[in-house]
């Protein structure tokens, strides 16, 4: 799912953080994305997927790098599945949210 930035009048739309690319990675998928907007945060370059320019060369690249190697792809479809587990668990995420909102409270008092 390569995004791409999109510039309309004197607005600039880019893809947010990229929820889609965690999701992938959580089925153990290798993902490909455009190096746009938050999207760069939702995967790891090499390791979890393949970062990359939106033309249509580097995603044609991409895409056949993939289906090419079978190996690669199940490494990085892994790897995004145990980011997920270990970064982006519920357990860590309620951990973190406690963390934040404990804090906001202490410097409300």
């Amino acid at each position: 799912m390569p995004s791409k930035e999109v510039k309309e009048g004197k607005k600039l739309k880019i893809e947010g953080f990229g929820i889609v690319y965690v999701e992938a990675g959580a089925c153990g998928k290798a993902v490909i994305a455009g190096k746009s907007g938050g999207t760069a945060e939702a995967l790891i370059d090499g390791v979890t997927g393949l970062l990359i320019d939106t033309d249509e060369k580097s995603i044609s690249n991409a895409i056949i790098k993939l289906l090419k190697d079978d190996g690669l792809r199940k490494k990085m479809g892994m790897a995004g599945r145990q980011r997920v587990v270990e970064e982006m668990g519920a357990e860590k995420i309620a951990n973190k949210i406690d963390e934040i909102l404990r804090s906001s409270i202490k410097s409300t008092r």
